[in-house]
């Protein structure tokens, strides 16, 4: 059982961290990818990480890509037009209003570059997840890194930048209930990538019910996707025996 999570940056490629998270018998056996050792440099292309990210989890044989990041917009029927049910459920920072409103506004080159991406791995068989029944086919999950943490009854990583003690202190934290194999030290994004792909790990392990889902259904609507589902693990299932 394999994940590929991401942690994604809209400005520079190597602000992306990219996890591969293989569930062992004992542990979770971690892989580090830069974005260079994928061809990625520069300025983030959404149709070129997509097919990157689709060519990683098909020589990994992962079945869940998870992204940091807004998968469509707000439907405008939830309770506010201002952001979607899963931001407001999860406090995201960043609020995805009706298209093209962002609030704060300088976060609307990630937004729509997130969505793009959401997208491209949609029209190559990737799909957003449509219900809390995954049934083991490819699919798409948003994470909001900050909500992980929580989730997991811990203080969430807080802003770069960060110090290496920082570092290997919330990787430790990480370790104390859920082992972990690392095979260096990650930088923040990928710490980041790390936490939130461990709703994909539980997935694989036991269901969807497993995580805790927030948000509404993602659907088209005039040409473009709206809301969709938030995932993040859940620490009573990592410490659930057998």
């Amino acid at each position: 059982m394999t994940i590929v999570s991401v942690d994604l940056a809209s400005r520079r490629y190597t602000d992306i961290g990219i996890a591969v998270l293989k569930d062992g018998r004992s542990e979770i056996d971690v892989e580090l990818i830069p974005p260079p050792n994928l061809n990625l440099v520069g300025v983030p292309d959404a149709c070129m990480l997509a097919m990157k990210l689709c060519t990683l989890a098909m020589q990994v044989d992962a079945r869940l890509l998870i992204l940091d990041g807004p998968q469509g917009w707000s439907g405008g029927t939830t309770e506010s037009v201002i952001m979607r049910s899963c931001e407001r459920a999860t406090r995201t920072p960043g609020k995805t209003g009706l298209p093209g409103c962002v609030k704060p506004r300088p976060f609307a080159r990630m937004v729509e570059f997130s969505i793009a991406v959401f997208d491209f791995l949609h029209v190559a068989g990737w799909p957003r997840l449509e219900d809390c029944n995954w049934s083991g086919d490819h699919r798409s999950i948003e994470s909001f890194p900050t909500h992980a943490w929580r989730t997991l009854k811990h203080d969430p990583l807080r802003a770069k930048p960060l110090d290496k003690s920082e570092i290997e202190r919330w990787r430790d934290k990480l370790n104390e209930y859920c082992p972990i194999k690392w095979h260096r030290l990650p930088s923040h994004d990928e710490l980041q990538a790390v936490v939130a792909g461990l709703a994909g790990i539980l997935m694989e392990r036991y269901s969807a019910q497993s995580c805790a889902i927030d948000g509404l259904p993602p659907y088209m609507e005039d040409g473009v996707w709206r809301e969709g589902f938030i995932v993040s693990p859940t620490a009573a299932f990592f410490h659930r025996k057998g």
